[in-house]
């Protein structure tokens, strides 16, 4: 591999980490950053530096690593039907939300 496809790797590989970390720890994702990484993920398979199956392994051995338990436990053993290729699931926690103020009286 060139050291530009391996740089790409490496950075494909940083970003999945710092956002499956940040989601982990109750932080959030900014959807340009989860879009930046599915297009660097898009961009490798098209380089042939990585197949889908490739990146979708190294997405659920650092999910793993990082969250302790597997895509499926979070997403369902029906996660890639719904997430195709290029598309993680990489979502923040929702919100609690609590009413402002207590409720009309009748």
């Amino acid at each position: 591999m060139s050291d530009t496809t391996n740089a790409l790797i490496a950075l494909i590989d940083q970003r999945l980490s710092d956002i499956i970390t940040r989601l982990h720890h109750g932080g959030d994702c900014p959807p340009a950053q989860q879009l930046r990484l599915e297009g660097l993920c898009e961009a490798a398979v098209l380089i042939g530096a990585l197949s889908p199956e490739e990146l979708c392994q190294r997405f659920e051995q650092r999910y793993l690593a990082i969250t302790g338990h597997t895509v499926e436990a979070s997403y369902g053993d029906r996660w890639r039907s719904f997430y195709s290729f290029p598309t993680l699931p990489l979502f923040a926690e929702p919100a609690p939300v609590y009413p402002t103020r207590s409720q009309p009286t009748p």
